[in-house]
């Protein structure tokens, strides 16, 4: 799986949580409605920071070059104080720790659902083997 799948999955997550974000309001619950789109942007933003940290990371390069070093600088101050900081924050606003729970467990149950159905159906197995196999007889 690449990063594409993982952003893919974001967007599919996010689109979730509006719908559940909407569905909870009209149910005339919004604490519940709040702390699951919080919780699942909290998650989004987290993956997409730990994406962007995967990305400098994982180079060809045997050393770092220095505006990696840097974005590596930005995203730390970003992704500790800033993001751990709004999720203490979060906690503290009343809403509801399960309800954020849930919104923080949408994005990894995506991404669990796309993976197990791409393991099902073979998808990856035959992106893989450079795709379909034909037989002698059949032709382009």
């Amino acid at each position: 799986m690449d990063l594409g799948f993982i952003r893919r999955s974001i967007g599919i997550a996010l689109g979730l949580t509006g719908l559940a974000f909407l569905g909870l309001l009209l149910h005339s619950r919004p604490q519940w409605a709040w702390g699951v789109g919080s919780g699942s942007v909290w998650s989004c933003a987290n993956w997409m920071l730990i994406m962007a940290v995967m990305r400098l990371l994982l180079t060809k390069e045997r050393r770092l070059p220095a505006r990696s070093k840097i974005k590596l600088a930005l995203i730390g101050v970003v992704k500790f104080p800033l993001l751990y900081g709004a999720g203490y924050l979060l906690l503290r606003q009343g809403l509801p720790a399960l309800a954020l729970l849930a919104g923080f467990w949408v994005l990894p149950a995506v991404v669990t659902a796309r993976a197990a159905g791409r393991l099902i159906t073979g998808v990856d197995a035959v992106a893989l083997a450079g795709g379909p196999k034909r037989s002698e007889g059949e032709s382009a």
